[in-house]
């Protein structure tokens, strides 16, 4: 079984005096700190470089520099021989075993065993994809063993499998620890340029808090030592009471990711991985067992009794093979110091937890893990577009029983649960580790003002409703603690006898209103004024006092015709709790007869930093469930940042503004304004969140009654200012909670409109039946809703009855409010009610570096006065945890104004965006005007990309408008002869500022075939280097299209390609195509073609030739006697 590396590319910029400082320690490729802090979010800068912990207070700035990259030197070093030591012993199991299968060994194969290490390295003018070709054909690696966990122009950062043995011959450098020399293999030197490296240390795994929000957990206390619960001096039998529930229902956990390709060879799916978390286990109890007090007798029998003999030198101890507390470790016979702080908060933990005589026992009996991440996808794309996320999450109980000695060895102790992150560090399969956050409900606490602000934003106009357009046929999801079945906005008469055709895992779509109730995680009850009532009936409620005839309601939904899946959260009246992304989506999906729109009004706080949730969602929205919509609330923490999944790059957040007439209190302002308490961003690596608005503020809701059956509205007209109450069954409430569902509610509209046919498979007719039935994707549901967004005009308030906040102004595309607030009438063309345009493009697939363009003409001669708005969104593939740069694939749109050549660029920006994932343009228009609309792939980390586009306008009806779309751009083919000269093509391209676009795109067929190609340059010593080759890894696939692309300097270049057999080829420059393997004469099976590229475009250097000329250094030599300029 492989153990993976972590390689990461990236581009180092000039180094300082300190950066020097380092590197007179180590050989000049090894990485350092700075270059690491630039690439992800982690606690070394607060645990390890802190200098109380490590007893540095010098004073002088240049020597504790100096001290601080002597430590990291060290932890350098320390995680090399922790490396070489791995690789020649196997892992041991514990007498704590949580395995009933024998533990995987991993056993001695010599020194070319795998391990993890970081690899910094920059590749100019590719993209992140050709960057990590490169590094997988060094390391004769697959893809299925990556992973990019930052991706920009100037570096790329990947995951990889490899081993130390080959890491050393492909690098060409000295051993950092040993001094060894090694010469680069001559095969892979070229493609090892601009290396820098050093492993993956154990500290390097904390994501940023991790341990200092164990140590500042309030609630992460001890309770009082008693050998049962009993009333104590001075406790009531309430606070009892109260201390028993907090024993029953305290749990914390610890998100493990692991490095791609831990898997491999294990059981598929979740119990493969649940089997790779039991061993990882198995191994962290072996090292708490392993104390440094022991001799070598004392560790034989130890290790006897657990079934396990070997040498004394074979297994480290935690404090051993943890960087921070290490003292010294065996390397053939060389002794590598590290450190030994015996006061620091590291040492201290394993005093008091692993290597305490309880050995924190009662932690581990009571340890229990779920599998975690995309796990569940099968795809054998050898392209690597799709990613999944291998994990666990580790869930710390805590005993009823609250004796010292149990106590003191339970995960009560926080030196018991420091010690574990510390063990499950050093693993080699373990790639990150997070305390997870506990969820809060995002709620800050009629007739229906959302549904008209929503709709048109004009008071009392809801033309989506009088166009029959009301989220009839859809069905919206809602996971949350609760939802009364009985109010008279869900009721339905034929379930009043509680018959259970709707539980656990049973749908029934002739229901009223809710068509399943999932009670498998937590129960079927609902609190008073519970949380899933209100949100739910926002979405979808709908009056009916009798369970059957349906009336006009005061706190109807936005989408009363929409039904509901529900997924209860909440045991009790205890709080919500998570199962987990897969185990949530599965349910609501329902293999896909189930509901495309899921709501998620709460969340937890990372302070928009990315985490492990957030790999979770974005995996699974980008492959299993791209058609899927999750639509989740803000927060209520105002400007502490942004909640989790909202900061998620796939998930669709919302924030929350004020309503209208009887809905706002006296001196709250009005649908223009934004409630302070809505959570506000950006992300921690500049992402726009939230990505929208709508109103939350003061929201007429159903509300439960458990007491009570059938509980409605009363007969008055609701008003906040006199009550929040509105009869025992509505009420107001106010949060992102309640703006979360509005936007769901809207999206089943939007959903239905799609469905219904109001759409041609490109372009929207806005009547009924006039198009095709279109299933929309997630992407295109987000770039509908964020396109027709209205940026608000008033400020940020505060409520209620507050000052609007002077020093907090709105502006479009900020992070108070996104792209504004959503309004369907600017989103969607509706007869009658509108006249615009609207072309979509529904998650179209696009190659790494290529462009689709898209030309439309103006014409207001039916009196349209609508802007241009044009918003590309995407389900990017995930980021790593702690990404300062998330973005993986980056998109560009830009729109030119074809007869001014004016170029505007997306989200109120003055050149392109490399952050998000959602870009939208909006152009004030005048007639005859014409567009081209670029959307331009610009830097992958897979191969392709999927997206959607909404283009929305005053759009002339001619063909131009419908856009005329071809794989790489609108240009014809260029035919040249093989006799002839070639004039200088013109291959302008926006996916290469500096350079030229080259691009194959090869087709295979169903006849066996061993192709191969290469695209050779001429290097700056007049030597041959290649570019780019291909299959990078293995045969080609039958009947498959692969698509290769690089941005080429100005220089001399040969493309050769051998035994094609029945399939075909295609170049193309700047999305011009200049060559296909049909248009060659006396073509057999290899052929040769050699170009020169210029700043202006590209020339052939034409020579008659049927077969590829061998060459030594192949185009090296001047050639420009055959170049025609």
């Amino acid at each position: 079984m492989y153990i993976p590396a972590l390689i990461l590319l990236s581009t180092l910029s000039a180094t300082s005096t300190a950066d020097e400082n380092i590197r007179a320690f180590h050989p000049t490729r090894l990485l350092t700190r700075q270059d690491f802090s630039k690439i992800l979010y982690r606690a070394v800068d607060e645990d390890a470089m802190t200098f109380q912990h490590l007893h540095v207070y010098s004073k002088a700035r240049q020597l504790r520099q100096w001290r601080e990259n002597k430590v990291w030197g060290d932890m350098l070093q320390h995680g090399w021989a922790v490396a070489k030591h791995r690789s020649k012993n196997r892992i041991l199991r514990s007498e704590n075993n949580f395995t009933s299968h024998n533990s995987f060994e991993i056993t001695h194969t010599g020194q070319d065993r795998t391990h993890p290490f970081l690899l910094c390295s920059s590749y100019p003018y590719q993209s992140g994809y050709v960057r990590l070709q490169r590094i997988l054909s060094a390391f004769n690696a697959s893809m299925s063993m990556s992973q990019t966990i930052y991706n920009t122009e100037e570096s790329s950062c990947f995951v990889v499998v490899t081993t130390s043995e080959v890491l050393e011959q492909t690098l060409g450098e000295s051993n950092p620890v040993t001094g060894e020399t090694r010469t680069a293999r001559t095969s892979t030197g070229n493609l090892m340029e601009n290396v820098t490296f050093g492993p993956l240390v154990d500290v390097l795994k904390f994501a940023a808090g991790t341990p200092t929000n164990i140590l500042n957990d309030d609630d992460w206390i001890q309770p009082l030592k008693n050998t049962k619960p009993s009333l104590r001096s001075g406790m009531t039998s309430a606070k009892l009471e109260q201390d028993e529930q907090r024993q029953h229902h305290w749990t914390r956990s610890f998100m493990v990711d692991l490095i791609p390709g831990s898997n491999v060879g294990m059981k598929s799916g979740y119990e493969g991985v649940e089997s790779i978390a039991k061993d990882i286990m198995d191994n962290v109890a072996a090292m708490a067992d392993v104390k440094p007090t022991m001799n070598f007798d004392q560790m034989q029998s130890k290790r006897k009794s657990i079934g396990v003999e070997t040498s004394f030198s074979d297994t480290l101890s935690t404090r051993e093979a943890f960087s921070l507390t290490s003292s010294t470790v065996s390397l053939s016979n060389i002794k590598t110091r590290a450190f030994r702080y015996s006061d620091n908060v590291w040492s201290n933990a394993l005093t008091n937890g692993f290597e305490s005589d309880h050995g924190c026992r009662n932690m581990f009996e009571l340890i229990k893990i779920r599998p975690r991440g995309g796990v569940d996808e099968t795809d054998n794309d050898t392209n690597g577009s799709s990613i999944s996320v291998v994990g666990f999450e580790l869930f710390l109980n805590v005993p009823l029983v609250v004796d010292e000695e149990t106590v003191n060895s339970s995960a009560w102790n926080k030196n018991c649960a420091i010690s574990l992150i510390m063990g499950l560090s050093v693993h080699p399969l373990v790639q990150t580790i997070e305390l997870a956050r506990k969820l809060d409900l995002a709620s800050a606490s009629g007739t229906s003002n959302p549904q008209w602000i929503t709709q048109s934003a004009s008071v009392n106009s809801r033309p989506f409703f009088d166009k029959g357009l009301d989220g009839s046929g859809q069905v919206v999801a809602v996971a949350d603690g609760g939802l009364d079945r009985d109010n008279c906005y869900f009721r339905d008469a034929t379930s009043d006898a509680g018959e259970d055709s709707i539980f656990g895992s049973s749908w029934d779509m002739t229901q009223r209103k809710i068509v399943n109730y999932d009670n498998s995680f937590a129960d079927q009850e609902e609190i008073y004024m519970g949380h899933g009532t209100h949100v739910s009936g926002i979405i979808a409620g709908k009056k009916s006092s009798n369970g059957l005839d349906e009336e006009i309601g005061y706190a109807d939904g936005v989408a009363p015709g929409s039904k509901l899946s529900f997924f209860d959260m909440e045991l009790g009246a205890n709080g919500i709790e998570d199962p987990g992304a897969s185990r949530l989506f599965a349910s609501f999906y329902n293999s896909g007869d189930g509901a495309y729109i899921m709501n998620g009004s709460w969340g937890r706080s990372y302070k928009g930093v990315y985490n492990s949730f957030c790999r979770d969602y974005d995996s699974l929205l980008r492959s299993t469930y791209s058609n899927v919509l999750f639509v989740v609330s803000a927060g209520n923490t105002g400007i502490e940042g942004i909640q989790n999944p909202s900061d998620c790059k796939n998930t669709f957040a919302v924030g929350a503004s004020l309503s209208y007439g009887k809905d706002i209190r006296s001196r709250e302002k009005g649908i223009e304004y934004l409630a302070d308490y809505s959570s506000r961003g950006p992300t921690s690596d500049g992402r726009i969140k939230p990505d929208i608005v709508a109103p939350g503020h003061f929201i007429l809701a159903p509300n439960a009654d458990p007491n009570k059956f059938g509980e409605c509205d009363g007969s008055s007209v609701p008003n906040v200012q006199d009550s929040l109450s509105a009869g025992s069954g509505a009420k107001y409430v106010s949060g992102t909670s309640m703006s979360s569902p509005v936007v769901a509610g809207s999206a089943s509209i939007v959903r239905q409109y799609f469905e219904e046919g109001w759409c041609g498979t490109m372009r929207c007719c806005g009547t009924r039946g006039c198009g095709v039935a279109i299933k929309p994707s997630g992407s295109l549901l987000k770039a509908i809703l964020m396109n027709g967004a209205q940026p608000l005009t008033g400020g940020i308030q505060s409520v209620p009855d507050g000052d609007v906040l002077r020093n907090e102004p709105l502006s479009e595309y900020d992070s108070n409010q996104g792209m504004g607030r959503l309004n369907l009438l600017y989103s969607l063309p509706l007869t009658g009610e509108n006249n615009v345009g609207l072309i979509i493009v529904n998650d179209k697939a696009i190659a790494n570096a290529a462009e689709h363009d898209y030309l439309v003409d103006i014409d207001t001669s039916n009196g349209c006065n609508s802007d241009l708005r044009v918003t590309l969104a995407w389900y990017d593939a995930p980021g790593a945890v702690g990404c300062t740069n998330c973005l993986m694939n980056d998109l560009d749109l830009f729109v030119e104004e074809v007869n001014r050549s004016e170029m505007f660029y997306p989200n109120g920006l003055s050149y392109r965006d490399t952050k998000n994932t959602v870009e939208r343009i909006r152009i004030a228009t005048s007639d005859g005007e014409q567009f081209r609309i670029v959307v331009h792939a610009r830097n992958f980390s897979t191969n392709d990309q999927r997206y959607s586009l909404a283009i929305l306008g005053c759009l002339a009806n001619d063909n131009k408008s419908s856009s005329n779309i071809s794989s790489l751009g609108l240009s014809k083919q260029t035919e040249y002869s093989t006799e002839e000269e070639a004039q200088l093509v013109s291959t302008k391209s926006y996916a290469c500022s500096r350079t030229q676009l080259f691009e194959l795109e090869l087709t295979t067929s169903n006849a066996e075939h061993k192709i191969t190609w290469d695209l050779i340059g001429a290097a700056q010593d007049n030597t041959s280097i290649v570019i780019m080759s291909g299959p990078e890894h293995s045969e080609y696939e039958d009947n498959k299209v692969y698509y290769s692309s690089a941005c080429l300097d100005p220089e001399r270049y040969v493309f050769k390609i051998f035994n094609l057999g029945n399939a075909s080829f295609k170049l193309s420059f700047g999305g011009k195509e200049i060559l296909n393997s049909q248009s060659l004469e006396n073509f057999e099976n290899a052929y040769s073609f050699r170009f020169r590229v210029t700043a202006d475009g590209f020339a052939p250097i034409i020579k008659n030739r049927t077969r590829p000329r061998l060459y030594d250094s192949l185009i090296a030599a001047n050639q420009d006697d055959e170049l025609v300029r």
